[in-house]
C-alpha cells in the first residue's frame, strides 16, 4: 500500500524544529527525502549545524527516552500528538539494551516507509503479567491507520529474518531422511493461506465502497 505523499508532507509539516531535525534523513525512502528536505529549506534550517550541535547518537540509550519526554511535551497539540492519543501499539521489546536497540531499528525502517511513528518505555505490572525483570517493555507506536502496513514493514525488515535463522537452524537439526519427507508446499501452505485471506479481505472492502 503506497504512502499518500501529501500525508507526509502534512506529518512533517506539524513537527516541531527539534524534531524534524531529529530524523535520520538516510532511513527515509527517496520521494520521503525530497519533502523532508523541502520542509527543511521552507524553515531555512541548518541539518548539518544540528547534528554537529547534537552530540553523539544517543538513541538507544536512557537519554534518549528523556529526551523523547520532552520533545513530545514540546509537540503537544500538534497533528503527532494527536495520533498518540489513539495509537497502534505495533510491536514490543524487551526492556534490556538489545530491546532498545531492536525498538530503534523498528523505528528507522518504519521511518524509511514514511509511516509515522514513536516509541515508548512502558513499566509491567508483575501483578498483571507474569514477567521477569527489569520489568518493562518498549512500545513502538504508529498511527492506527497504519497498523497493518506497519506490521507488514517489520515483518519484511527484522522479524521474517528471525525467522529464517531459526527455520535454517531447524532444517539443520534434522537427518537426510528427515528432511527428504518434508512437502515444502505443505509447509507453507499456512503462510501463504494468510496472505491471500488478507488480499480476499482487502479487495472485499475496497469493492463493497466502490458499490459493487
Amino acid at each position: 500500500m503506497a504512502i499518500d505523499p501529501q500525508y507526509i508532507r502534512d506529518h512533517y509539516a506539524s513537527l516541531t524544529d527539534e524534531s524534524l531535525l531529529d530524523m535520520e534523513r538516510a532511513d527515509l525512502t527517496p520521494e520521503a527525502q525530497n519533502i523532508f528536505d523541502s520542509e527543511v529549506r521552507r524553515r531555512g534550517l541548518d541539518v548539518e549545524k544540528s547534528r554537529i550541535g547534537g552530540g553523539e547518537d544517543d538513541s538507544t540509550g536512557g537519554d534518549f527516552w528523556a529526551r523523547r519526554t520532552a520533545r513530545n511535551d514540546d509537540e503537544e497539540g500538534t497533528e503527532e500528538a494527536s495520533w498518540m492519543d489513539n495509537a497502534f501499539i505495533v510491536t514490543t521489546f524487551s526492556g534490556t539494551a538489545l530491546g532498545g536497540t531492536d525498538a530503534a531499528d523498528a523505528r528507522a525502517a518504519l521511518t524509511a516507509a514514511g509511516i509515522p511513528c514513536d516509541l515508548s518505555e512502558h513499566e509491567v505490572d508483575p501483578a498483571d503479567e507474569p514477567v521477569s525483570p527489569p520489568y518493562r517493555e518498549y512500545r513502538v507506536l504508529v498511527p492506527a491507520a497504519f497498523g497493518m502496513q506497519a506490521t507488514s514493514v517489520l515483518d519484511t525488515a527484522i522479524f521474517n529474518g528471525r525467522f529464517e535463522e531459526d527455520w535454517k537452524t531447524q532444517f539443520e537439526s534434522l537427518s537426510d531422511e528427515e528432511i527428504q519427507s518434508i512437502n515444502i508446499d505443505a509447509l507453507c501452505e499456512g503462510l501463504l493461506d494468510r496472505a491471500e485471506r488478507l488480499r480476499k479481505a482487502y479487495t472485499r472492502e475496497v469493492s463493497r465502497r466502490r458499490g459493487e
